[in-house]
């Protein structure tokens, strides 16, 4: 400071010096320790550093290391707080100690000033940077009241000081006097501050709040209305002295200053100006705090919006003063708290009366500071503690998920419960990408909400529905009424049974950014919709399930190339062994190809038993009768070579075992045979798709081991391991076989077709050997059956399909259609491959179900069993859709009567069920053959009698 500077200051100080009444004060540190102190004597004025504590005659309050508080050591003293170190708080003090009163003009220093005017206390905040005029004090009185006119002066100058001051390290509170009310640092108050030291608890400290509010401002009650962003709502858990187990929700996010704006506007006294939304400022009360607005709750438009908590704070105001008193209405405050930081509150007041209603205010008013402080460090706590339980679960989430990189299935499934768990909903759904059919697949979708019951492999189009509009869009949506919006898919709730009240969606990406999935979640759980913070969460959540579902993707094509290795090892080894003999493909190449009816004069009659014509290379002969005879050969210029060696590699891909080998391919491909050569049939699908039928039902069990896929995925064998994530093993497997066929040398009996036609009848095989999966077929019988039903439609593309999976079906069980000796020969040979898979159960140490295990099987219960689940019904709908096929029906309909027949006569004679013997006694058949007969010519008497009552 210069001499003119010096000068200049000790002249506004000898101004003042009369008009100032100074006071003794002490300044300490946070450890207690006295930094400075002053003793105000007539012409000395003089800074002391003490070294030893001060008598502390006030509790001190500490924030943390670099914070000092300055306490009077008499009434009426100053009161200073200050959030700087130590070294500057000793600069402040000292410019302090040079002169109380005065402003250094040039507003090179900032200087914090505090004075006291015999009963009126004001506040000055430090100049940093600024300059203001100082303000003389010459003509105010020592002691006594200011004038009307000098009060005014003090308001203007105090609220220009403000607007000037950019620092908000310091804070300086007026001092309170016995009238003013209770002060802040009596033991009351106290309490909140150790609740907020000790026991950091947002709702605790609310509980000891609202106590200190009624205890030391004689106010009857209180509640906080806390307004929270991220959940986009206002509500309020703490009411008087009550923790409220559920939350009262009172509105979004904004319906706090629509309240403080709407109270407002009913006081005439109001500066409305200063509401304004989300960008109000206030009136500061603090270093970090503004008042809002303070409004009075008397008109009912305003008391109406938060009416369910103002009743439940009287109610429980009304309580505690007994039932022998007549119940008070206590008239509402609300006081709008908001700090820098972003947190707003209202503070709702019940005060004892009107009348008392502004002095109660006015004993709050000093120390909504420091309450508007203490409520953003308690939020602060809370909020810090619920980021580190979130990035707790979300470690947790990690680490359950990331342990089930190897099973898809898995990994969904804790994808799903972690979400749930997550932002509290009812269901979790994950949709997975097909690009290849350009649907959302939900393979593990929650049925009723709970963990242990799902259905499987859910399938929608791409753009239906709000999970196709968000993988189409790539944005997330928060529905709050589902039934009402334009994108929902109501037929997932039609076929699971629940019923969905909102959803939030999101999308799962690569860091690519490349759509690997959409994650559904339904029904927010306490609450009407999804919040904002929900919405946050899930867009953090998606991060890691995209790394994870990559990761888990990626894993899956490594084992499937190691399981593709060891396969391909496997065929070499078994390919070595299949070797075709050159005289083979020339006796199939050069001799003519004899038409079908060679083979046998019924070869193109339903019944027919195509097994009949011989075994072995007889049926490749008749396989290659059959191309010719639909006019493959010639349409799609396949070459005899091409074509025998195709066929040759096909039988020799067949294993030896009872049932799934070659004669069983020949067979269904005879029955398919049969079927393609009707016009109806030919008008419904194109010749290309009729190409690639009868191509599947010669292949459609290739490399078949016996075994069924339960027993593959059970056993946990290389198959399974390779397909057992899409289902369908051992089919899936079949369809790998036809390729690599397709692949060999000479093999290609496609090599003639364009690239489109080459996919299209790929995608063909692919589809109707996956429908020889009873378990796909029982998924689709619904739709099969509505469709024979309401009759096909040729330009349904979906009839079409639906179609030819039924003809594959139906070729497949085409056994079931011949007579009893037959398809009684051909039941044992499959229970023979039951069998055999229940005793390698048994030796696994399982036990198989009773279809698999000799010693408890019944096979004409099986099989009736069996016919009327699947077979009947498969026929019923194609002799609907095939007139000519309705004999097929017929004929299992016989076939039925005789495995009930046997059935019986086993009970009555104490056959026992066990084992395969009885199937080939010829006496039996005999027996049942005959029971068979008369209870159908029983049958169809009853018949014509019922119809000669008809037509009497």
């Amino acid at each position: 400071m210069g001499e003119m500077e010096e000068e200049e200051f000790e002249q506004q100080r000898q101004q003042n010096s009369n008009a100032a009444t100074y006071s003794n004060f002490e300044v300490t540190g946070a450890s207690g320790n006295n930094i400075a102190s002053r003793k105000h004597s007539p012409g000395m004025d003089s800074l002391q550093h003490a070294k030893t504590p001060c008598r502390k005659v006030s509790p001190t309050v500490s924030f943390g290391p670099q914070t000092i508080t300055a306490a009077s050591s008499i009434k009426g003293s100053p009161i200073l707080s200050s959030r700087t170190t130590k070294r500057s708080t000793v600069d402040v003090l000292h410019r302090f100690a040079q002169d109380l009163c005065a402003v250094n003009s040039s507003g090179r220093r900032a200087k914090f000033h505090k004075f006291s005017l015999g009963e009126e206390r004001w506040k000055w905040n430090s100049l940093d940077g600024n300059t203001c005029e100082p303000r003389t004090s010459k003509s105010l009185p020592i002691s006594g009241r200011p004038s009307s006119a000098h009060h005014t002066q003090h308001n203007h100058n105090y609220q220009h000081l403000n607007n000037l001051l950019p620092r908000r390290d310091l804070v300086c509170s007026p001092t309170p006097t016995a009238e003013d009310g209770p002060l802040s640092w009596q033991p009351g108050f106290a309490e909140v501050l150790d609740m907020a030291a000790l026991h950091p608890d947002l709702l605790q400290f609310q509980l000891a709040l609202n106590d200190w509010i009624k205890r030391q401002c004689r106010i009857r009650g209180s509640a906080l209305l806390l307004s929270s962003q991220e959940q986009n709502s206002t509500h309020c858990q703490v009411c008087g002295d009550q923790l409220l187990e559920v939350p009262l929700q009172c509105g979004d996010a904004d319906f706090l200053f629509t309240l403080l704006r709407a109270g407002a506007n009913q006081s005439d006294n109001y500066d409305k100006n200063n509401i304004k939304h989300e960008d109000l400022k206030g009136e500061e009360i603090g270093a970090n705090t503004f008042v809002l607005a303070r409004v009075e709750l008397l008109e009912e438009s305003v008391r109406s919006a938060i009416n369910p908590l103002l009743e439940m704070l009287n109610n429980i105001l009304n309580t505690k003063i007994g039932n022998d008193l007549p119940p008070l209405q206590a008239c509402f405050s609300l006081v709008g708290l908001r700090s820098n930081s972003g947190f707003s509150a209202g503070l709702v007041l019940a005060h004892n009366s009107e009348q008392d209603r502004l002095d109660e205010l006015k004993l709050l008013d000093p120390h909504l500071g420091m309450l508007g402080t203490l409520m953003t460090l308690m939020h602060n706590i809370e909020e810090q503690r619920r980021l580190a339980q979130q990035s707790q679960v979300f470690l947790s989430m990690t680490q359950n998920v990331f342990s089930s990189l190897q099973d898809m299935h898995l990994l969904v499934r804790n994808i799903t419960k972690e979400a749930k768990a997550l932002v509290h909903a009812e269901i979790c759904s994950l949709f997975l990408l097909d690009k290849e059919h350009s649907e959302l697949v939900a393979e593990v979708f929650e049925k009723n909400g709970t963990s242990e019951e799902y259905l499987t492999e859910i399938r929608m189009p791409l753009n239906q529905g709000i999970v196709g509009h968000v993988a189409t869009t790539g944005q997330m949506m928060n529905v709050t009424d589902v039934y009402n919006h334009p994108f929902f898919y109501p037929k997932v709730d039609e076929r699971t049974g629940f019923l969905t009240r909102n959803i939030l969606c999101f999308p799962i990406k690569d860091s690519s950014g490349n759509l690997v999935g959409v994650a559904e979640l339904c029904n927010k759980i306490g609450r009407d919709t999804f919040t904002r913070y929900d919405e946050q969460i899930a867009a953090t959540f998606a991060v890691y399930c995209a790394i994870s579902l990559s990761h888990c993707l990626l894993y899956r094509k490594l084992q499937e190339a190691h399981r593709r290795s060891h396969m391909a090892a496997e065929l070499l080894v078994q390919g070595s062994t299949l070797s075709i003999a050159p005289e083979d493909i020339l006796r199939l190449t050069v001799r003519d190809i004899p038409p079908p009816l060679s083979f046998h004069p019924e070869f193109d009659k339903l019944c027919f038993i195509p097994r009949s014509i011989g075994s072995g290379d007889i049926y490749v002969e008749a396989s290659l009768a059959i191309f010719r005879d639909l006019g493959f050969i010639e349409r799609f210029r396949l070459r005899r070579r091409t074509l025998a060696r195709f066929l040759l590699m096909v039988q020799k891909g067949y294993r030896d075992v009872p049932y799934h080998n070659w004669s069983h391919a020949f067979a269904v491909s005879h029955f398919c045979y049969l079927l393609l050569r009707m016009n109806k049939v030919k008008d419904v699908i194109g010749e290309l798709e009729r190409f690639g039928l009868l191509v599947a039902c010669l292949c459609h069990d290739i490399d078949h081991r016996g075994t069924t896929n339960a027993f593959q995925l059970q056993s946990k064998t290389p198959l399974a391991q390779l397909y057992s994530s899409e289902g369908s093993v051992l089919e899936r497997h079949h369809f790998a076989q036809t390729v690599t066929i397709l692949g060999m040398d000479e093999c290609n009996i496609f090599e003639q077709l364009n690239r489109q036609q080459y996919l299209d009848v790929l995608d063909c095989i692919r589809e109707v050997i996956l429908a020889t999966d009873i378990a796909a077929h029982l998924r689709k019988v619904d739709r099969i059956k509505q469709m024979a039903e309401g009759g096909f439609e040729n330009g349904n593309a979906e009839h079409r399909y639906l179609f030819m999976c039924l003809l594959m079906t139906a070729s497949d069980l085409s056994d079931q259609t011949k007579d009893f000796h037959h398809s009684k020969a051909i039941a044992e040979n499959i229970y023979k491959e039951f069998f055999s898979q229940g005793d390698l159960e048994k030796q696994m140490g399982n036990r198989p179900i009773a279809m698999m295990d000799r010693d408890r099987a019944c096979v004409p219960k099986i099989q009736i069993e069996f016919m009327d689940t699947v077979a009947l019904p498969v026929f019923k709908f194609l002799a609907d859709l095939l007139p000519e096929l309705r004999t097929t029906h017929e004929a299992i309909l016989t076939n039925r009567l005789c495995w009930h027949s046997l059935d019986q006569i086993l009970l009555k004679q104490g056959f026992t069920t066990g084992g395969l013997e009885y199937l080939r006694d010829t006496c039996l058949e005999e027996k049942v053959l005959m029971n068979a007969l008369q209870e159908q010519i029983a049958t169809k008497d009853k018949e014509i009698e019922k119809d000669l009552e008809d037509n009497n």
